[in-house]
């Protein structure tokens, strides 16, 4: 890691850097809490355009000026609902998609440090984006978190790249010896067109795929968040494993909606994004190696779930934010597995 630098904020020890193929904003931060558990409960969650209360340029537009709906009394709002839902799913490591700057994860922690005691509280946190842009990625979490690196697209023969966030690899320490790498995605969206959404997930997988792989060869790897791209439509390996590509090289991956999708149907919720009336699966996990994943599911039953009004029959589908009236909490159903390691060490 280059150009590293350290500070604390409100009693949290913060290492920032710039890594890898691309500068990028980042922290890590946390206090040593003892031994870790080789069992833990993943939550990934997309929060829908999650910023402060803080006007800096690089908001969405609706977000800024005076003509904005957006105050710092519905940051505070929205901040009080994702704690509360955050204490809900109770998971053990919080993935959290668009969220604006680490000001709002530390928000997010310091609310949730009134809420939770002892061992179910966070003591760890990471968050990372590009420089300028509008939005990250974040983690909480009660497993000890190591070294974290980002891996960016950078891809010299387009003039006119897009504004994508960074592959986030996290070390988690599992207890002892064993470790898990933690990859955090959150891929191109179709904004623009379905042809630039796939010519960019494209090389956000292979950046995923090769950096995966590497990991592979010491530790178990999981690799989650919001692919924007339905979790059946990822080259298959056979009923249970997806297929990461890197040019001609690919990593096999458990894929989390193929192997519970029979329970998942039952649930009622057959995807974690729901647009015009259609479920897409854009919120997964994956893994491989020395780690097993259960009782993987969309979190259907929670204040972020509501009764579609435009449905003639009791459809629930996620109550997405609305900047206009206040209300809401995201457009993404948040997923949550159990991931269990299975002892290698790293």
């Amino acid at each position: 890691m280059k150009g590293v630098y350290t500070a604390v904020r409100r009693g949290l020890a913060v290492l920032c850097g710039v890594c890898v193929v691309a500068a990028a904003c980042c922290g890590i931060w946390g206090t040593r809490a003892g031994r870790g558990a080789a069992s833990f409960v993943l939550v990934s969650w997309n929060v829908q355009c999650f910023f402060d209360a803080e006007t800096d340029g690089s908001e969405y537009a609706e977000f800024r000026g005076a003509s904005s709906r957006w105050s710092r009394e519905r940051y505070e709002e929205r901040l009080d609902r994702l704690a509360e839902s955050l204490v809900s799913l109770d998971g053990d490591i919080v993935v959290l998609q668009e969220l604006e700057n680490s000001a709002v994860v530390q928000d997010v922690y310091n609310r949730l440090q009134g809420s939770l005691f002892g061992r179910r509280r966070y003591r760890y946190a990471a968050f990372a984006k590009e420089p300028g842009s509008a939005i990250g990625c974040g983690v909480l979490s009660r497993v000890p978190l190591e070294r974290m690196r980002l891996h960016a697209v950078a891809d010299k023969t387009c003039q006119t790249q897009p504004e994508l966030r960074p592959l986030m690899e996290l070390t988690v320490n599992g207890g002892g010896d064993v470790r898990c790498s933690l990859f955090v995605c959150h891929w191109k969206s179709l904004s623009g067109g379905a042809g630039q959404a796939a010519f960019w997930q494209e090389r956000q997988e292979a950046v995923a795929a090769r950096r995966a792989a590497a990991a592979l060869l010491s530790a178990p790897v999981v690799v989650c968040g919001d692919f924007n791209r339905d979790a059946g439509l990822f080259a298959a390996a056979d009923d249970a494993q997806s297929v990461f590509r890197d040019g001609a090289r690919s990593v096999r991956l458990f894929n989390a909606w193929l192997r519970f999708a029979e329970t998942i149907e039952r649930a009622g919720v057959p995807g974690s994004y729901r647009y015009r009336g259609e479920w897409k699966r854009y919120d997964c996990v994956f893994a491989a190696g020395a780690v097993s994943v259960s009782d993987f599911a969309p979190c259907a039953d929670g204040p972020w779930m509501r009764v579609s009004p435009e449905e003639a029959a009791a459809v629930l589908e996620p109550y997405a934010y609305s900047l206009y009236s206040g209300a809401g909490y995201s457009d993404h159903v948040p997923v949550r597995c159990t991931l269990v390691l299975q002892g290698q060490s790293k």
